[in-house]
Order: C-alpha cells, then structure tokens, then sequence
C-alpha cells in the first residue's frame, strides 16, 4: 500500500457531548479495524456508553507505519456523537480511500456517507445509504449495499449497487420470502456478500442444516450462478447431514485455476474447520482437512495456495494448498475469531506475508476489539495501541 502523509482534522479533546459535559477521548473501544497490507490500519472508536450518557467520543485514525504512529482523520463533525452524528459503519479500500456512515439512532434515521480520496486530509459528504447495510468497495467508484432481513434461518436481501461512489444507487437483485429477481439468490440460509472486481463477487451461506451452498456472480450481482460444493468428509466433524449446519466463514481467494475459502461445521459457528479449494477458478470445491484434532480454526488465505490457520496459540502453516502443513505456536492465544465475522467484515486475521500479519482480536465481554501484529510469522505477537483506546 501506498503511505501517504495524514494530519488531524477533528480533535477529540475538548470537545462536548449533548448534555455539555466535557467529551473524554479515553475510554473508546475499536469496533472496526481494516488491516490493507503490511503497514496500513484504518480504525473506527467510539464510547460504548454514548447512547446511555448521551454522547460520547469517537474517531477514526489511521496508521501507514505498522502502528508506530497514528493520525486522528476524523471526519469534521464526526468526532463526538450526538443527534445525527453517530458513527455507525467504516469501510477503507486502501490507504488514500474510505467511507465512512453516520447518522441518527432511531428506527429509520437517515444514514449519511462521508468519503475520502486522500488519506483523510479531506473528506466531502457524497450522499446517503439506501438502507440499513454494510458498505463494500471494490474501486472509488464501484460499491454495493446489501440489505438483509432475518427470517428463522432464511435471509431476504436487496442489493443496491453505485457506479459512483455512493452518491446514487439501484437496486441490482432482490430476494424475498415471495418472490426473487431472475437469477437472484435463494431465500434460504444465511447470507454473506462480498465483491472482488466491479463484475465479480461472491454469495457464501450458512444454513442450520446440509452443506452451505456458494454462488458467484460475474455481472455485478444481477445473477447468480449456483458453484458445487463437496459434502465435507465425515471425519471432518459432525456431519451437515447428521443435522448439524455449516457455513462458509471469509470470502474465496482465487488466482487463475486456485482458489481456497474456510468452512465452518457444527452446531454453531466455530466448531470445526475445514478448507474448500478449487482448481478451476471457482466452479467447484472439494474439502481439504488440516492436520490433528477438528478446531474452530480461523482461515486466512495469503493466496489461493498459501493459507494460515488460526486458533488459540496455533497457527497452521501451509504453501502448497495443504498437501504439506507446519505448526507454528505463538506467544498469545487468540479466542471467538470465527465469532467476527460479517457482511461485508474487515480482515480478522490478515497475513500480508509469510512474516507480517495481523489478528483482530474480538472482546465480547468488553464490546471491543485489541489489534495484535507479528513480523516473524506468527511466533511473537505485540498489542498495537489504538489511540482512545
């Protein structure tokens, strides 16, 4: 990734909260942190306790050194929430592009986007979300919004495209419990959606029973196309036919014919792990089984043959898309990393080489995150202070 030079725009000293009570800039928890290279994090802070108290601090920063340093790019407005100024999403594409969305708590409250081209030395209002969503870029111009409703197990979604990056938007497919677009998605199963170009993305599931289908689109999300799936050895774990459910947990990574996705079996997310690869650039998938015991690993695919695998102190090591594995044991042990994952979601665990990596580090119990980092491959862990944190 690119660095570029950065400066505060918004302090958050000093700054008031609703009631007129001075606006701390401690005590913030990391909700999202996008991991883009070896060197560069964006991160989205807020008070937890805002909603409550009325108001609190919050920010976004951004480091282009690895953590060494940090820099407030804090939206103007944005930095202590209130009325229609409450943070609620960040999506970085690298180091010069990000959105962020704010706006009212209350049921219907219009969302706001802000956007940056520069690294966050400025940043202009560009419109307003369709709908309740997650934002997903794949280039300053071309986005997606997928609005998903919960029903028992199945998933409605309406996904909306921008070729203009966020300033208008259409609907591109729908699927409800009635009716679908022509080559939409199914109702069924829980519903992940991620885009790679401006034409290809991916639609992984989770279902509460059998094996998790995977569809791909080529033409933006108009149509989907059904991919085959293998049913996972019975060895892997509790089998999905046995009335276990599975679920696809990350995005694929294909390069030419290969490619490689994690696959979660069990009765929840995070059981037992698997890896799904593929040699003719997506079409169908057969399971690959990491050596010892069934584990909730977390897969991270650096390339569609060299992956990493992660749970508790264990990382599984692997160059040649499993054929020949090696266990690296790290200083710290990481917990619920399957348990992150979203629609779109940043990275959890983000190798961008065999020596630098990333892992963002779920706190349930504290509604926040800790951001670790290792450049020896996995061995030596060190927490990256995350300014307000």
């Amino acid at each position: 990734m690119l660095a570029v030079a950065v400066v505060a725009l918004l302090a958050v000293s000093g700054a008031t909260v609703a009631d007129g009570s001075a606006a701390s800039p401690g005590g913030q928890g990391l909700q999202e942190a996008w991991v883009l290279g070896a060197d560069t994090v964006w991160a989205w802070t807020q008070d937890e306790t805002g909603p409550v108290r009325g108001g609190g601090a919050q920010g976004v920063e951004l480091t282009v050194d690895g953590g060494a340093r940090w820099l407030d790019v804090t939206p103007p407005g944005l930095g202590v929430q209130g009325a229609e100024h409450w943070i609620n999403g960040l999506f970085a594409l690298n180091a010069n592009d990000a959105w962020v969305s704010y706006g009212g708590l209350g049921a219907g409250a219009r969302q706001s986007i802000m956007s940056t081209v520069d690294g966050g030395k400025h940043w202009r209002a560009v419109g307003s979300e369709p709908a309740v969503c997650a934002l997903d870029f794949v280039t300053v111009s071309d986005g997606w919004c997928a609005a998903v409703g919960a029903a028992a197990g199945s998933e409605s979604v309406t996904l909306y495209r921008t070729s203009d990056g966020a300033r208008s938007w259409q609907v591109v497919s729908r699927t409800s419990p009635d009716s679908s677009s022509p080559g939409g998605l199914p109702f069924g199963g829980d519903k992940n959606i991620e885009f790679t170009t401006p034409d290809s993305g991916w639609a992984s599931f989770g279902t509460a029973a059998g094996v998790a289908p995977l569809f791909e689109t080529g033409n933006g999300g108009h149509t989907w196309i059904e991919r085959t799936v293998a049913p996972p050895p019975r060895h892997a774990g509790p089998a999905p036919r046995d009335g276990y459910g599975a679920m696809f947990a990350g995005q694929p990574v294909i390069n030419g014919r290969f490619g490689a996705v994690g696959y979660s079996i069990g009765e929840q997310v995070g059981t037992r792990t698997i890896v799904y690869l593929t040699t003719d650039a997506g079409r169908d998938w057969r399971p690959v089984l990491p050596p010892g015991p069934g584990r909730p690993w977390l897969v991270d695919a650096l390339t569609s043959r060299n992956w990493r695998l992660v749970y508790g102190n264990r990382i599984l090591a692997t160059g040649n898309s499993g054929r020949t594995w090696q266990t690296i044991t790290a200083n710290h042990a990481f917990t619920n990393l399957l348990y992150s994952f979203g629609s779109p979601t940043p990275p959890v665990v983000m190798f961008a080489s065999v020596n630098q990596g990333w892992i963002v580090q779920p706190e349930p119990e504290a509604s926040t995150s800790t951001l670790w980092r290792t450049v020896d491959g996995g061995h030596q862990w060190h927490q990256v202070t995350v300014p307000g944190t």
